[in-house]
């Protein structure tokens, strides 16, 4: 299949292609048997040919063949090209009467060009222009940034612009290879200053835009902290960011995420809510918990006695903890049998804990109804409990206990 290929730059003198060097091939321009001409640096339009273990085999005209090193399209761990797929690669040398080329400008030799090869700078400009990723290797690390080899081009690339986040120890970049976008060239070649951060945020979206596709409400995702607020904590799943907020860290009551959660930490989250047209995302970490209501629940009777924490107060009562993460409210009305307050700080504060009694227990709504007035004590009920008790125990007795008190009330009474 033929396919339109651009030519960038002047020709360079003819030299021998047995020559070995980088140096004599970047000077070379191969010439196909269709009279096609190829420079070194050219960003070709190709085609997918063949796929093996290796290389990725490509077609970029009439019998014009080239092959990429198939690392070079693996994302994720998937490999993002397929057979008869049009692709456009950058033309780095030759080697076994093939075109060795790459998906992006760079790496292949580029420390030893050393010289100002004037394709080289056209292609560098090209990829400036069309924001085309390039491959440099960091060479050493100053105060304000980082040296980068790029195609034998001496290059720049700011510390701010190194990665994603700060950086604070620039030694971990040197001597390492990675793709860059070229944001300023200037003074024909001799100021080029690069980002890879960048790239790494462009990478950042498409992982997000794969995770956009398949998230599900429901599900638990594995994420790590990226900010801490009083209000809640931001969750990454691998590109996208959502709100973990504090009412869904736990159930028990907490005032402030940044007291119990920190940046780095790693989390399993639930998705709560998705909203795709804002981009906005809902975590939960209690959902995975068991809801304590359903063991408070089993704890808890009308009339039972139990000391709560008072939690926060409102004009119209206070909310009190009366077991780990079940509140009830303690009505303005129920603070005292005999007199009226305008407020519930007149009685109890945040804190406190105090001696309360079940009014009510509504388990549909979860809602439970206090107060600190003590119930009248209900005697009819406690002798109808009693008789209940002694009717029980006669009758797991089989009648012996029946019998046995029968016998003693006809005993003689003895003068």
């Amino acid at each position: 299949m033929s396919s339109e290929i651009k030519t960038i730059g002047s020709n360079p003198p003819n030299k021998s292609e047995d020559q070995d060097s980088f140096e004599d091939m970047l000077a070379e321009s191969f010439k196909s048997t269709t009279g096609i001409k190829i420079n070194i640096g050219d960003k070709v339009d190709a085609t997918v040919a063949a796929i093996d273990k290796d290389n990725v085999f490509v077609e970029m005209g009439p019998r014009i063949e080239g092959f990429v090193n198939r690392a070079e399209f693996i994302e994720d761990g998937e490999l993002t090209v397929k057979e008869g797929q049009a692709i456009q690669v950058y033309v780095a040398g030759k080697s076994q009467g093939m075109f060795q080329c790459k998906r992006y400008l760079g790496s292949v030799g580029s420390e030893l060009s050393g010289g100002r090869d004037e394709s080289i700078l056209i292609a560098l400009q090209d990829a400036y222009e069309n924001s085309s990723p390039v491959e440099g290797k960091v060479k050493e690390a100053a105060k304000s940034g980082f040296e980068v080899n790029v195609m034998g081009q001496k290059s720049f690339c700011p510390i701010s612009q190194i990665d994603k986040n700060y950086c604070d120890n620039p030694a971990v970049h040197v001597n390492k290879t990675y793709t860059f976008k070229i944001i300023e060239f200037a003074e024909e070649g001799k100021n080029i200053v690069l980002s890879r951060k960048e790239i790494l945020l462009e990478e950042d979206d498409k992982k997000a835009e794969k995770m956009w596709q398949k998230l599900e409400e429901g599900k638990v995702y594995d994420g790590w902290v990226t900010a801490v607020k009083k209000y809640g904590a931001f969750v990454d799943i691998g590109g996208i960011d959502g709100l973990l907020h504090v009412s869904e860290i736990s159930y028990g009551r907490i005032e402030d995420a940044q007291n119990v959660l920190k940046v780095g930490q790693d989390l399993k989250v639930e998705i709560i809510s998705i909203d795709r047209d804002r981009r906005k995302v809902g975590f939960s970490l209690k959902s995975q918990l068991e809801d304590p209501w359903i063991q408070g629940i089993k704890e808890l009777s009308v009339g039972k006695e139990v000391m709560g924490k008072v939690i926060r107060l409102k004009p119209y009562g206070a909310f009190i903890e009366v077991l780990p993460g079940v509140d009830g409210l303690l009505h303005i009305s129920q603070l005292s049998g005999d007199k009226r307050h305008d407020h519930p700080k007149e009685v109890v504060k945040p804190g406190d804990m105090v001696k309360i009694w079940i009014r009510e227990i509504d388990e549909k709504k979860k809602n439970i109804s206090l107060t600190m007035v003590e119930p009248e004590r209900d005697i009819g009920k406690d002798l109808r409990e009693l008789k209940e008790e002694q009717d029980r125990q006669v009758e797991e007795s089989g009648g012996q206990f029946a019998d046995q008190l029968d016998s003693t009330r006809e005993e003689p009474v003895e003068e």
